[in-house]
C-alpha cells in the first residue's frame, strides 16, 4: 500500500495522503457528472487527478512487466498493412500484427462524429494558443499549460511540439476531457492493459493534438530512438479525411526489433532522421505504404516502427489525428509525466 500513496502538499497545509484507487474514484465521479453538465474548472481538476493517479501507478510498479502473448490466429489476414474492424480489435491481434508487420490498422475504432468533434477542438486549442502568446484572452480552457505536480518536472520544448504541428493534449483540459472520454468508449484501457500487463497511462509529453500543415515535410523515425527501453503501444487516431489530400502516414510494412541508424536531417534532429534510401531499403518488395484514413481509424504500432508524416505541399488541407503514446507503468520513460488512463 505504501507503494500506491502519493504525498502532494499545497498552500503550505499538511500533507495529503491518497492511493490510485481513491484517485480512479475521484475521477469517475467527476467525469460522471461533467457529462451532465460540462464544468471547466471540473475538467481541469479531473486532469490533475489523472496526474497524481500516474505517479501513483509507478510508484507502485514493481518488476517489469511481460507483454500479452500474441494471438496469431486473430490476424486472419496476410497483408502487408493488416486491416481489421474496431470491434475486432484485441489486445493479443495488436500484438500479433507488431511482431509480424510493425503495426495495424483499425477501421472505425471510434465513432466518426466523435472524431469530428475532437479536430474542432484542436482547432480551436491552436487558435487559443496563438491568442495566449500574443497576450490575447478567451482560452475557455482550450490551452492552458500543464502545471507539474511535484516530483514531476514541468515539461520542456513546447516550441518544438508547436514546430511539428501540435498541441500537448494536456495543455488542453477541455480536449483532454473529451479525449478521455473517446477513449473510454473505445475500451482502451482495458485494451491497452491488456497489451501491457497492467494498468496503462499515457504521457503527457507525447501524447499530442495534431494540426499538419501539408508544407511541412515528414521525416523518417522510430520514437524508440529518444524513449529509450520501455513498454509501449502508440494509437495513432485520423480525426479526419487523409493520406491523399491532407497529410497521413507513410508506414514501413515489417517488424524492425532494432534501432535503425540515423543521422542525416536538421539539427537537432540529426541523430533522429533515418534515410529515405534506408527507409525504402527496409521496406523491402511491398515498398513504402500511404494508407487513406477516414475519421476514426487508427493505427497501433511500438516504439520501434519506421514511419513518417506523408505530407505533400500539393495537398490542400491539414490532417487532425492524435498521437497517444501508451506506456507501461513498469517500463515508463524517464523523466516523462504520466497520466492515468
Amino acid at each position: 500500500m505504501l507503494g500506491r500513496l502519493i504525498n502532494r502538499r499545497s498552500g503550505g497545509g499538511a500533507a495529503e495522503a491518497k492511493d490510485v484507487e481513491a484517485l480512479r474514484a475521484q475521477i469517475e465521479t467527476l467525469t460522471r457528472d461533467n457529462r451532465g453538465q460540462p464544468d471547466l474548472a471540473r475538467e481541469r481538476e479531473i486532469l490533475r487527478l489523472r496526474q497524481l493517479a500516474g505517479l501513483g501507478l509507478i510508484e507502485d510498479a514493481e518488476e517489469r512487466r511481460e507483454l500479452i502473448e500474441p494471438d496469431y490466429g486473430a490476424l486472419k489476414t496476410d497483408a502487408d498493412v493488416p486491416e481489421v474492424r474496431g470491434e475486432e480489435v484485441t489486445a493479443g491481434l495488436i500484438r500479433a500484427a507488431i511482431l509480424e508487420h510493425g503495426s495495424v490498422l483499425v477501421r472505425g475504432l471510434v465513432d466518426p462524429d466523435d472524431a469530428e468533434r475532437l479536430a474542432e477542438g484542436i482547432d480551436r486549442s491552436f487558435a487559443a494558443r496563438d491568442a495566449s502568446e500574443n497576450g490575447g484572452g478567451g482560452r475557455e480552457g482550450y490551452y492552458e499549460e500543464l502545471q507539474a505536480e511535484p516530483p514531476n518536472q514541468p515539461i520542456p520544448h513546447r516550441g518544438a511540439v508547436k514546430d511539428g504541428g501540435g498541441v500537448l493534449a494536456a495543455d488542453s483540459p477541455r480536449v483532454a476531457y473529451d479525449m478521455f472520454e473517446v477513449f473510454e468508449k473505445a475500451n482502451l484501457r482495458e485494451i491497452v492493459g491488456d497489451y501491457l500487463n497492467e494498468a496503462p497511462s499515457i504521457s503527457a509529453n507525447k501524447t499530442t493534438l495534431r494540426k499538419a500543415d501539408p508544407k511541412i515535410p515528414g521525416a523518417w523515425h522510430q520514437d524508440g530512438k529518444f524513449l529509450g527501453d520501455v513498454n509501449s503501444v502508440n494509437l495513432w487516431l485520423s480525426l479526419s479525411h487523409c493520406g491523399d489530400t491532407a497529410p497521413g502516414l507513410d508506414l514501413v510494412p515489417r517488424r524492425i526489433d532494432h534501432i535503425v541508424d540515423a543521422g542525416v536531417g536538421d539539427v537537432g534532429f540529426s541523430t533522429i532522421v533515418v534515410p529515405h534510401e534506408k527507409a525504402v531499403e527496409l521496406a523491402g518488395e511491398p515498398g513504402i505504404i500511404r494508407p487513406i484514413f477516414e475519421p476514426g481509424d487508427a493505427m497501433f504500432f511500438d516504439h520501434l516502427f519506421l514511419h513518417q508524416t506523408a505530407s505533400d505541399p500539393d495537398m490542400p488541407n491539414p490532417r487532425f489525428a492524435i498521437e497517444s503514446w501508451f506506456f507501461g507503468p513498469s517500463a515508463f520513460p524517464g523523466d516523462y509525466l504520466s497520466l492515468a488512463v
